[in-house]
């Protein structure tokens, strides 16, 4: 949400609104409008078989879910 479409290669295709269910999630930095998330309004996004990758450890409330969960 902080990058715009003109500043990114054509290769990379930004998702600015979720869409679907998704294997993988990557939190890589701690942004206020991602640590403010509720757990629900991820978990609505992700696979029940989701890997999260919170590289800050800036939601410690989705380790507390059923999915796999690392940090750094």
């Amino acid at each position: 949400p902080n990058v715009s479409k003109k500043s990114l290669s054509n290769k990379i295709n930004l998702i600015e609104e979720p869409s679907g269910q998704y294997d993988v999630l990557i939190l890589a930095v701690p942004h206020d409008e991602f640590k403010n998330q509720n757990v629900d309004q991820w978990k609505k996004h992700l696979k029940k078989e989701a890997v999260i990758f919170d590289i800050r450890g800036s939601n410690p409330e989705l380790g507390k879910q059923s999915y796999t969960y690392m940090n750094l």
